[in-house]
Order: structure tokens, then C-alpha cells, then sequence
């Protein structure tokens, strides 16, 4: 009657463990996997011609996103034979939530026509109210409405 006993006792505890793994792995799942970064789409709007240099016009719109006090593009620019002319940072903080906003820089010393194409290399720094983050570049989506190709 003891083996009865231990065997039930055992199937029991198999059963219990079997049935906790995955809790256990949902839980696991939820405190290592932190929140996705809302997305802010960026567009090239605009290149125009200001003296001897290139100003260039940012739409930023983070119509869902959350608030970014920190927020810095770093752009590689290439020329019409696909070398890099220059590398670039680009403050665009803050970006609140919920809004569009232009951001306008001068590129001095270049002339708009000899730009081919723009990278956004990264996004970094980049912070929103839970600290630095490391996935903004990759949430980021990008158009041009010029004839400069603009990509990640």
C-alpha cells in the first residue's frame, strides 16, 4: 500500500510540475522581453539650395509614439558616385507625443544637387520616459518626397 501511495504522490507532483512550466515560461517571457518602441515615421520633405550650403527639411511625425527628450539622428551622405561626402548628427529633440513637427538644418559647404542619397546610420542617443533606448532606428520608418534616396 506504501508503493500506491508513492506512486500517487509522484504522478501528482509530475502532473503539478508539468502544468506550472508554462506559467512559468509565460512569466519568464513577460519580465525579459522589454516594450517595443514606438515607431516615429521621418520624412525627407524637402532639399533647398541656401547660399553655399544645403538646407534640408525633416518631417518627424510621432503621432502614437511616446514623448522622446532625447533624440539624435546620425546621417551618412553620399554623392552622385556613391561616395560618402559626410557624416552627421542631427538633434531633433524633443519629440512629443503625438505630434508632427519640421526640423530644417544647414548642410554648409554642400550644394543639394550633389546629394544622392542620405543613411540613417542610427539613432542614438535616444530616450523616452523609460530611459535610453536601443531599438529607435529599427522602429523608425523613413520616406523622401525628394529625388534623394533616403534609407536605413
Amino acid at each position: 500500500m506504501g508503493d500506491k501511495a508513492t506512486a500517487k504522490a509522484l504522478a501528482a507532483a509530475i502532473l503539478a510540475g508539468a502544468l506550472s512550466l508554462p506559467l512559468a515560461g509565460a512569466l519568464a517571457q513577460t519580465t525579459t522581453t522589454p516594450a517595443k518602441a514606438p515607431g516615429v515615421h521621418i520624412e525627407l520633405n524637402k532639399l533647398e539650395q541656401q547660399g553655399e550650403a544645403c538646407r534640408a527639411y525633416l518631417l518627424f511625425e510621432n503621432e502614437k509614439g511616446a514623448e522622446y527628450p532625447v533624440y539624435r539622428l546620425d546621417l551618412v551622405l553620399f554623392d552622385k558616385d556613391g561616395r560618402i561626402d559626410r557624416r552627421i548628427a542631427v538633434d531633433a529633440s524633443p519629440l512629443r507625443a503625438g505630434k508632427s513637427v519640421v526640423k530644417l538644418f544647414d548642410l554648409t559647404g554642400l550644394q543639394c544637387s550633389a546629394i544622392s542619397k542620405i543613411l540613417l546610420n542610427d539613432i542614438s542617443p535616444c530616450e523616452d520616459a523609460s530611459g535610453p533606448r536601443d531599438d529607435c532606428v529599427v522602429s523608425a520608418t523613413l520616406s523622401t518626397l525628394t529625388d534623394v534616396s533616403f534609407y536605413k
